[in-house]
């Protein structure tokens, strides 16, 4: 059988003591088989010894294949039972896991969709206002400022504006 690439990034362990086709792709070719071996009635520690995995590998890919069946192709619970030799409970835990991942996925691409249409929204023209100044014996006459205080009080709305709306989409 071929080698996994993972194998050899085993860092320091001893290959030796792992299935070879530990981490490696599974083929269709070895999908096929999985099937027929689970249809047949063999042990998991047959099918694993068979495909030169772990017992791990190959629950986690029924439980994989369990939920491709469910949200794909809809196939009922009883039929993936039947398919893939595994019971209910296990199968309800691996579609309720593929369907938040894909909810986290599904979240964190609006997020970036959101993040890319505020780049790309034209930068306002960029206003540095003159702020009153006076000295300790000079008062400021704030009306004859009330334009660049409106304005720096507008640009701090709109600054809170955009945070609050940041903040709930990542909450």
């Amino acid at each position: 059988m071929e080698q996994s690439p993972r194998r050899k990034i085993m860092y320091g362990l001893d290959a030796s003591k792992y299935p070879s086709r530990l981490g490696a792709p599974w083929k269709d070719e070895e999908l096929i088989q999985l099937l027929t071996s689970v249809k047949n009635k063999e042990s998991i520690q047959e099918i694993a010894k068979k495909h030169s995995r772990t017992e791990g590998g190959i629950i986690s890919r029924l439980r994989y294949l369990a939920a491709e069946y469910y949200v794909n192709d809809d196939k009922s619970i009883e039929e993936i039972k039947v398919i893939t030799g595994l019971d209910k409970e296990s199968i309800i835990d691996a579609i309720q896991r593929r369907e938040w991942a894909d909810s986290q996925k599904e979240k964190k691409a609006a997020q970036k969709k959101e993040l890319q249409q505020l780049e790309a929204e034209p930068k306002a023209k960029k206003i540095v206002p003159t702020y009153p100044t006076s000295t300790p014996n000079q008062s400021v006459d704030l009306n004859n400022h009330k334009d660049v205080i409106l304005m720096t009080l507008a640009l701090v709305v709109k600054l809170h504006e955009k945070v609050d709306h940041l903040t709930s989409k990542i909450l």
